[in-house]
C-alpha cells in the first residue's frame, strides 16, 4: 500500500518547476539528454504563477492607500473665521440700520 499523495496545489504537492515535456525526435542545437529533445515549460509556469501572485497583492496595496487618502481628502474641514475687518464691517452694518429703521 502507497502513501496518500497531496492533492495538486497544497504545501509539498506539484512543483510545476519540475515539469518537462519529452520531444524524442525533435532538432535541438544543444546536444539532447538521452531520453529526446526537452522542453521544461515547468518553469514557464512557476514564474507566471509568482508574477500573478505578486501583482495582485501589489494591487491591494496601491487600492489600500488609495482609499486612505480618499478617506483623508473627504474629512471636511471646520470653516475659517471671516477676518476681524469683515466682522467689524458686518456689525457697523447692522447699527447703521438699527439706527436708521
Amino acid at each position: 500500500m502507497t502513501a496518500p499523495r497531496p492533492a495538486p496545489g497544497s504545501w509539498g504537492g506539484l512543483r510545476a518547476r519540475d515539469s518537462r515535456l519529452l520531444q524524442p525526435d525533435a532538432w535541438i542545437a544543444e546536444p539532447a539528454p538521452q531520453d529526446g529533445a526537452v522542453l521544461a515549460y515547468g518553469n514557464f509556469i512557476t514564474i507566471a504563477v509568482n508574477f500573478i501572485i505578486i501583482a495582485f497583492v501589489l494591487f491591494l496595496v496601491v487600492k489600500a492607500i488609495n482609499r486612505l487618502q480618499h478617506k483623508q481628502k473627504e474629512e471636511p474641514k471646520a470653516p475659517a473665521a471671516p477676518p476681524e475687518d469683515v466682522v467689524l464691517l458686518g456689525e457697523i452694518r447692522d447699527l447703521l440700520k438699527q439706527k436708521g429703521a
